[in-house]
């Protein structure tokens, strides 16, 4: 059964994170300058600074902490003025994976991003099904507001 998302469960620092700052907003990431690279200081932006924010999910995160067009953004030692995507880009643009969902729905208030902790190498077999258990109680906890029954 197909449904909206309530969560989104990734590795630390692959979720751009949105935090109000003074008078703007500070985007943190993982990917460093990359994610505006080609960011131009006047005009409006190109689509492919835009179609790797959409791809990032950084567009929609953005619009559900309440940045507005025009507001200030500290990212990456930089100062921008926050664009949006035309709506004809963002529908058009959907990318594979993960990303897909959110890239062109915002989906619920609620919708949380949850962190777990990150592997450098895939992990297989019993080392994966041990990471797998520790996460569980950590996701539930989360989903239910730290209010979850035991069975």
């Amino acid at each position: 059964m197909r449904g909206i998302p309530t969560a989104y469960i990734t590795a630390t620092g692959r979720v751009p994170t949105i935090e109000r700052d003074g008078d703007g907003f500070r985007l943190s990431h993982l990917t460093g300058s990359y994610l505006v690279e080609g960011w131009e200081d006047s005009g409006q932006q190109s689509d492919d600074v835009h179609r790797r924010l959409i791809h990032f999910g950084v567009h929609r995160r953005m619009r559900m902490s309440g940045v507005k067009e025009g507001d200030r953004v500290r990212y990456g030692g930089r100062e921008l003025r926050w664009e949006y995507p035309e709506k004809e880009l963002e529908a058009r643009f959907r990318p594979a994976g993960a990303g897909a969902w959110s890239s062109t729905l915002d989906g619920v208030a609620g919708y949380r991003n949850i962190e777990l902790r990150a592997y450098a190498a895939p992990v297989e077999g019993d080392e994966f099904d041990e990471s797998v258990a520790e996460a569980i109680p950590q996701v539930v906890s989360i989903l239910t507001g730290g209010n979850e029954t035991t069975g």
